[in-house]
């Protein structure tokens, strides 16, 4: 089974195959489900494949939902998580954000990353395995002719980067 996390009415064209997963039974998901309540409908390792767009950071115990997400997934599954980025504008402007991340927020749950103050986390783990940074449309020309300013801006200052897309798999 594959699940689209937070689906929000939006089939996007990579995750058309996935099973839709919302809150609001409005915009007619496969699932109406909270998931902020735990444990969550499937059965442990039952998930081969997950994304979520634009719902972690409206997720206020995000350790559960890791937690709960490990426990549903295949050992060697893949999650694709997109979200705004901690320096751009629309990390905080939504009034039902709460948290922003960044790159370095996903290392937590990797246990191959050293990390100081890094918390077992009840042995969740997901490694790391790509993190894209999508410009704000104001800077992708620049981000597509010259990269190293556009890295050294997307360092520097705020609303270069628009979200990150994180993909993580399963270790078991």
């Amino acid at each position: 089974m594959k699940l689209d996390l937070g689906w929000g009415g939006t089939t996007h064209d990579d995750y058309e195959d996935y099973e839709t997963v919302d809150l609001d039974p409005s915009v007619s998901p496969d699932h109406v489900v909270d998931l902020s309540v735990y444990p969550w409908p499937w059965p442990n390792d039952s998930v081969t494949a997950a994304y979520s767009s634009h719902l972690v950071e409206h997720i206020v115990d995000l350790v559960g939902f890791m937690r709960e997400l490990y426990r549903v997934m295949k050992d060697g599954a893949e999650v694709v998580i997109r979200h705004p980025y901690q320096f751009h504008v629309s990390a905080w402007q939504d009034p039902t954000h709460v948290r922003a991340l960044n790159e370095i927020s996903w290392f937590y749950y990797d246990k191959r990353q050293d990390i100081s103050g890094r918390a077992d986390f009840d042995g969740i783990d997901f490694e790391v395995t790509n993190i894209e940074a999508i410009p704000d449309p104001a800077w992708a020309r620049m981000a597509d002719e010259h990269h190293e300013e556009f890295e050294r801006a997307a360092k520097t200052m705020n609303n270069v980067v628009f979200e990150l897309i994180v993909t993580l798999t399963c270790v078991k």
